[in-house]
């Protein structure tokens, strides 16, 4: 990201719109991990992420209250 400063709000100049796409993408990934027979939380179980869980749990509905 051209310009990132650590203490930048970036949600809506970079991440606004993409998110759905990047959780969809995160549990495509985690799908694929788990059908492959891979523990969660281990080495083998990369690359993965569980943060689409916070933006699901906590973001997204919070966006949805403001909006």
């Amino acid at each position: 990201m051209p310009r990132y400063s650590k203490s930048e709000d970036v949600y809506k100049e970079y991440l606004q719109g993409n998110t759905a796409l990047a959780e969809k993408n995160a549990k495509i990934l985690e799908k694929h991990c788990l059908e492959s027979g891979l523990r969660p939380h281990t080495v083998s179980f990369t690359p993965s992420t569980e943060v689409y869980k916070v933006f699901e749990e906590f973001l997204f509905k919070y966006l949805n209250r403001i909006i």
